[in-house]
């Protein structure tokens, strides 16, 4: 059938339609199957369609400041929990949390077990590098990839000047308190008070009533990369200061796996690298 271009309508939970500068591309005869799926592309454009819509969205989300999860509730059907669910209800405990950490650290051996020699000794080159860095006066976005690495590549995520999350932060910051985001009229004092803790040099007491006093903890760490390598370099274990392979398990954290049956499931995958465990 023929092809028309519709607008990319996005509803989020507060029920504001957002008009992207996305096409949809639907075909006439087979917009709409018995089972309520919609056909987006022809046969065996499936990739292509994707490359493209995502080419076409990502400016719209740099632009609203969107974030989309991989929605892990949704995965393994509604009785799978995460592990951080687990903990949250009290459940993470003897036996279960025993099996959990038997399983992790069975993988981690595995991974050791597939690292290559000249992949796991990278303390020298790091060591190397940090007099480098300070000497010279490089900046938290001009660091190898290596030294990067060997912190869990917590870096350039979260300290690069223009793109990590705490500039990332400092930006969502302004954006509430100069009133970029639309706001419900439930969303708009917890908006107010987000826009006023994410200000450089804001007190916690600014906002919170209680006990709680001082810089903020974005404040507090938001410049703290080059300590970050120090300690990691003070650690005396063999295993601590070696790499292994990850097979892409570089985001391991609790709200990443499931545990179910007594087994362990590892969820969202990251790019296979050397990192150290």
């Amino acid at each position: 059938g023929a092809e028309q271009n519709d607008q990319l309508r996005i509803v989020g939970e507060k029920r504001l339609e957002v008009m992207a500068a996305v096409n949809v591309h639907r075909l006439d005869n087979e917009a709409e199957s018995e089972s309520g799926e919609i056909t987006c592309s022809k046969h065996g454009m499936g990739y292509p369609y994707l490359d493209g819509f995502l080419k076409q969205f990502r400016p719209v989300q740099r632009d609203q400041l969107w974030k989309l999860t991989l929605a892990q509730k949704a995965i393994g059907g509604d009785a799978r929990i995460t592990c951080a669910g687990l903990l949250a209800r009290g459940d993470l405990v003897d036996t279960i949390l025993k099996l959990l950490m038997r399983q992790f650290i069975d993988v981690v051996h595995d991974l050791q077990r597939v690292t290559y020699q000249h992949e796991v000794d990278v303390i020298g080159k790091v060591r190397t590098e940090l007099e480098d860095i300070k000497s010279r006066g490089f900046g938290p976005g001009e660091i190898s990839a290596t030294v990067d690495k060997y912190v869990g590549s917590a870096i350039k995520k979260n300290f690069a000047p223009k793109v990590g999350r705490f500039a990332t932060l400092h930006t969502m910051g302004e954006a509430f308190r100069t009133g970029k985001f639309i706001l419900l009229p439930g969303e708009q004092v917890p908006g107010r008070l987000l826009g006023e803790i994410l200000r450089p040099g804001a007190q916690m007491d600014e906002v919170f009533a209680d006990s709680l006093t001082g810089v903020t903890a974005l404040d507090a760490v938001s410049n703290s990369w080059l300590p970050l390598i120090e300690q990691a370099l003070t650690l005396q274990s063999t295993r601590a200061q070696s790499q292994i392979w990850t097979a892409g398990l570089v985001d391991s954290g609790l709200h990443n796996m499931f545990f179910d049956n007594g087994y362990l499931w590892l969820f969202d995958l990251g790019e296979p690298n050397c990192m150290t465990a």
